[in-house]
């Protein structure tokens, strides 16, 4: 497949001859060659000049009429006869890609078998579940958190459907361990969501247990199905939203009946676009424990503007003609964000760094101006200068971060004492 695809790019910068381009290529060359050429975007298109039948190469940033002059000199004599059977011969071709294309009930420019390879690629750079251990990693054992430095952590399995969620549970620093059972209203528990590739183990996620739990905070972490020692799965949005709505029921039928600890959930990266989805269907299932508090490490607003932030997407989009919306769909991975938070009672903290060049900050920003717009009023959009250089991973040594976060925290504390007003 990738040889075809230079090869079509060697011919459309080669070849003169648009004619050509298209009983070679279609209008997959045909489009590749316009964009190439800044011209727009391109379709092969059946043409009769003086009863010479052919199929060219038609840019939308071009007058046919042009063309048909530009290739004039380009096209062979033929006989009456041989006229007659090329055109058959191509008016047959025509009418198999339009039926073909009437086939596709996704708006796809290319043959399904070419967008398999697309839709592959796709979910590889979207979820990307590979180990990735630093240079020490050798030495790490992800059942055993002693081996990452996290003394205050154990180690436990989720039962999940058709396996089991790989997890770990930290408390506070300096404190005695607890269960989830012995949470009480005066605890606080947080639900941590990591995002793509690597594991709960992977070291900026350690340094941010280890910020929470150094303010005091029970931290609840695992592994999604199809990463690390979780059960293996075809991964997708359905999945890794379901393995959280499965760590929440956990979490319910572990706390204590008659006090349970404030609330809240932290999502990271790919992490923010799966809370907000699963928290809106947990939320809309009036299920306890109630989510007091939200907070969105480096968000996205949908997965289609972050793909298109990649050179890959634009490519996609731009030379291959594909709809890469259309592609996220179809493999279930859209993670519009926008559309789920606006929905979300529960007041949010939504933390950036300027310098992010893996999820710009302006997509944060949609994000935020998404839930404004949608009525969602208590939510706080903290942006850290690019000076600062924390990237995409490194928000945890944030220079006030804990502050931010304490805030935060007494917003959740209101929340949870204005709906148990409403409940009583």
């Amino acid at each position: 497949m990738l040889l075809k695809y230079a090869l079509l790019v060697a011919l459309s910068i080669h070849l003169a001859n648009s004619d050509f381009v298209c009983r070679t290529t279609g209008n997959f060359g045909c489009n590749l060659k316009c964009s190439l050429y800044k011209r727009g975007s391109g379709s092969c298109q059946v043409l009769n000049e003086k009863r010479t039948w052919r199929k060219t190469c038609v840019c939308s940033e071009e007058e046919i009429e042009e063309k048909r002059d530009d290739d004039a000199e380009t096209t062979t004599s033929i006989s009456v006869d041989e006229e007659e059977s090329l055109w058959e011969e191509i008016e047959d071709q025509f009418i198999k890609e339009q039926e073909n294309e009437d086939r596709i009930k996704e708006p796809f420019t290319q043959k399904e078998e070419e967008n398999k390879y697309l839709s592959w690629i796709l979910k590889k750079l979207i979820f990307y579940p590979a180990k990735r251990k630093g240079f020490f990693g050798f030495l790490q054992d992800i059942e055993k958190p002693s081996t990452y430095g996290l003394n205050n952590a154990v180690n436990f399995r989720i039962p999940c459907e058709n396996g089991s969620l790989g997890a770990w549970f930290l408390s506070p620093l300096g404190e005695k361990q607890k269960s989830l059972s012995e949470l009480n209203s005066n605890d606080t528990l947080t639900l941590y969501l990591h995002g793509s590739s690597a594991t709960r183990g992977y070291s900026h996620r350690v340094e941010m247990y280890r910020k929470l739990t150094g303010m005091g905070y029970h931290v609840l972490t695992f592994d999604y199905r199809g990463y690390a020692d979780s059960t293996d799965v075809n991964i997708s949005e359905e999945t890794v939203v379901n393995d959280t709505l499965t760590v929440l029921k956990w979490i319910e039928s572990n706390l204590s009946e008659d006090e349970k600890p404030l609330f809240l959930v932290w999502g990271h990266s790919l992490g923010t676009a799966v809370s907000t989805n699963a928290l809106l269907k947990w939320q809309n299932s009036n299920s306890e424990p109630r989510v007091h508090g939200l907070v969105l490490e480096s968000p996205f607003n949908n997965m289609a503007d972050e793909i298109h932030r990649f050179a890959v997407g634009r490519f996609m989009t731009g030379w291959l003609g594909q709809n890469h919306t259309a592609i996220l769909m179809s493999v279930d991975a859209e993670f519009r964000s926008s559309d789920y938070l606006p929905k979300l009672e529960a007041p949010t903290l939504i933390l950036h760094a300027d310098n992010d060049r893996l999820v710009p900050s302006y997509l944060g920003e949609r994000l935020y101006q998404a839930a404004i717009d949608g009525g969602k009023n208590n939510t706080r959009f903290v942006l850290f200068p690019a000076d600062m250089k924390l990237g995409h991973k490194y928000i945890y040594s944030a220079p006030g971060l804990a502050a931010f976060i304490q805030e935060l925290e007494q917003e959740a504390r209101d929340f949870r004492q204005n709906q148990t007003r409403i409940i009583s």
